[in-house]
């Protein structure tokens, strides 16, 4: 069997982070270094205006590239990626990254579910998009073997290929 090597390394940050500036920063510092030459990427909230207080600027500064989760949870999903792709447009004196992926939602939250036909509408929208090279659907399943998630079958491989995921420093949170 070969080794996995990782595409990128998507940052997954959101509600810990907003108002942390100088925790983002310290994280930012220690985990560009530790993801050379892979490109990194920004996973966090679909709409920038929602989030004033988080440190968008430091972030758009040190990634590759941006995914927002746009998670319809049954709302509109082609809309959200419209007004998403907006707002980070908008975002004052931030440089120019391309939000080369979007996140979609395949789950249940809070009640809701996007259908099928409002995942395919998303998909196809991201598909028309050219500037969207790739899609992440997001879904709530467990693994094959119930003992072990996705998320750990994936940390073992990426581990295995002899590449370290790369740890949060101490002291970054609150």
């Amino acid at each position: 069997m070969s080794p996995l090597y990782p595409d990128f390394y998507l940052i997954d940050v959101e509600i810990e982070v907003e108002g942390n500036f100088g925790g983002s920063r310290m994280f930012l510092n220690e985990l560009r270094p530790a993801t050379a030459g892979l490109p990194l990427g920004l996973n966090s909230f679909w709409n920038v205006r929602l989030h004033p207080k988080f440190p968008w600027i430091d972030y758009l500064n040190n990634v590759d590239f941006v995914c927002p989760q746009v998670y319809g949870h049954g709302v509109d999903p082609v809309g959200k990626l419209i007004l998403s792709q907006q707002s980070y447009a908008e975002i004052p004196n931030a440089p120019e990254v391309p939000m080369s992926m979007v996140a979609g939602d395949m789950h249940t939250f809070k009640g809701m579910r996007p259908t099928p036909e409002q995942v395919t509408q998303f998909l196809s929208a991201a598909d028309a998009d050219p500037f969207i090279q790739g899609v992440i659907m997001w879904g709530r399943r467990q693994y094959a073997d119930p003992s072990r998630s996705v998320a750990d079958v994936l940390r073992l491989s990426v581990e295995e290929c002899g590449r370290t995921i790369p740890q949060q420093p101490l002291g970054w949170a609150k």
